[in-house]
């Protein structure tokens, strides 16, 4: 049985850094450091699967390569893949993130598949949250055809199973654009709906009590919570650059 069942943007981040700063266009730049990785709440299911949390997913990927490889990562990782859809005729989503030397970063997104996640699909797997103790709705900003009206409709749907309920919007003021502003949704949500920001002191008083597992683990552990600069090593308990 998953302990956390994670809803929202799984797509694929590409990041390479560090850079002074951006290339001029017309020219190119050489990154030192390269990585792939399950981005969105990719970060977030395998960060609880280290932990030992039993956790799933309700989401979908491009029926492509980078889609199968994220979902063997994660299948790879333990983690419930059973409630993860592959889109046809689109391309997964990708992030690509530049890090510069200081730690900002940049990211330029395409949505690929995360333009066809929406209320009716999530609808389909609702079993996977009727599982779980809590639901992480995540990336809201990025998620246009969920958008308000059907990410509201979903917290009424959890809500109703009696399931605690964390909102993670995403953080780039530069999506807002694409969804109406988290806030109303928010206010017209009430308890218990709580942002992942308010829910992180929680989250870290949860991990403490699982210290000992996590220090026998021969993964590291890191928590992102939507923060932005930072990963939290709970191994060592201290601050490390995200890049």
């Amino acid at each position: 049985m998953s302990e956390v069942c994670v809803t929202g943007n799984l797509n694929a981040d590409l990041i390479l850094h560090p850079l002074g700063d951006f290339p001029a266009w017309g020219t190119e730049v050489v990154a030192d450091l390269m990585s792939w990785r399950p981005g969105g709440i990719g970060n977030v299911l395998l960060c609880l699967a280290r932990l030992g949390v039993g956790v799933s997913a309700v989401a979908n990927v491009g029926k492509d390569f980078i889609g199968r490889e994220m979902l063997s990562t994660l299948e790879e990782a333990g983690i419930d893949t059973s409630h993860i859809e592959r889109s046809l005729n689109v391309p997964t989503a990708i992030s690509v993130g530049i890090g510069r030397e200081d730690g900002e970063r940049a990211f330029v997104t395409h949505l690929g598949h995360l333009e066809l996640l929406d209320i009716d699909l999530v609808l389909r797997h609702r079993e996977a949250w009727k599982e779980a103790q809590c639901v992480l709705i995540s990336g809201y900003l990025l998620l246009p055809s969920l958008g308000f009206k059907g990410t509201r409709t979903l917290i009424d749907e959890v809500r109703a199973e009696g399931k605690e309920i964390i909102f993670d919007w995403h953080a780039p003021s530069c999506c807002d654009a694409l969804c109406p502003a988290p806030t109303p949704l928010l206010l017209s949500a009430g308890a218990p709906c709580r942002t992942i920001l308010e829910a992180a002191c929680d989250l870290q008083h949860h991990w403490a009590l699982r210290s000992s597992m996590v220090s026998s683990s021969p993964n590291p552990v890191v928590n992102s919570v939507g923060l932005g600069r930072f990963f939290f090593d709970i191994k060592t308990s201290r601050e490390r650059r995200k890049f």
